[in-house]
């Protein structure tokens, strides 16, 4: 008895070093990432990133007033409507939705959306973990986002969303993907994030 006690203290201490040892390397990896090149790659259509290749292109969406770059390879479209475009890639484990509110106030504060949705699914068996959450000037206009993961009994699922005011109302955008590809998506939405334009 007392040895396999032992046995699973010392289990959980080799899994807990390396979670400690990929969170390390996940560090040391964005921290040497150069992410105006990759942003240029992507720009460009084309980016290697760590072991794998991925196609982009500049999309003109919602009434051609929003310029984004999105995944190219196996991305379907959902919905491309004046307010609303939706794709996804089941492939890619990748999806994005884009929602126009013409003529809306401005967004509330952040505190208030990460308030809602904690209440909204309370009893639900889901879980948030709240990564990170600010605000930046981009191509001109004041972006404020979420970073989160929503665990669900399938897994765990990555959002980024962000929040625009600009002249034609509120634009909300909100990125999905599979947590466990975060080595690679993490970079690539920041760089989407970043690049985003109101015309």
């Amino acid at each position: 008895m007392v040895d396999e006690e032992i046995a699973k203290m010392l289990r959980k201490e080799r899994v807990k070093a390396r979670k400690l040892e990929e969170e390390a390397r996940e560090r040391k990896e964005e921290e040497e990432l150069d992410l105006e090149e990759v942003k240029r790659q992507m720009k460009e259509g084309e980016l290697k990133l760590y072991d794998r290749e991925f196609s982009f292109e500049m999309r003109d969406l919602l009434k051609n007033r929003i310029r984004v770059i999105l995944p190219f390879d196996g991305i379907v479209e959902k919905k491309n409507l004046d307010e609303v475009y939706e794709s996804m890639s089941d492939e890619l484990a990748f999806s994005s939705h884009f929602v126009l509110e013409e003529g809306a106030a401005d967004f509330m504060e952040l505190d208030v959306y990460k308030k809602n949705m904690e209440k909204n699914l309370d009893g639900t068996g889901l879980s948030f973990k709240w990564n990170e959450e600010g605000a930046m000037m981009v191509n001109g206009v004041k972006l404020q986002y979420l970073d989160f993961v929503t665990t669900t009994g399938l897994g765990a699922v990555h959002n980024s969303m962000w929040f625009i005011y600009c002249k034609y109302g509120r634009l909300l955008c909100n990125i999905n993907y599979d947590h466990k590809e975060k080595r690679y998506w993490k970079p690539i939405v920041s760089a989407m994030m970043q690049t985003i334009e109101v015309r």
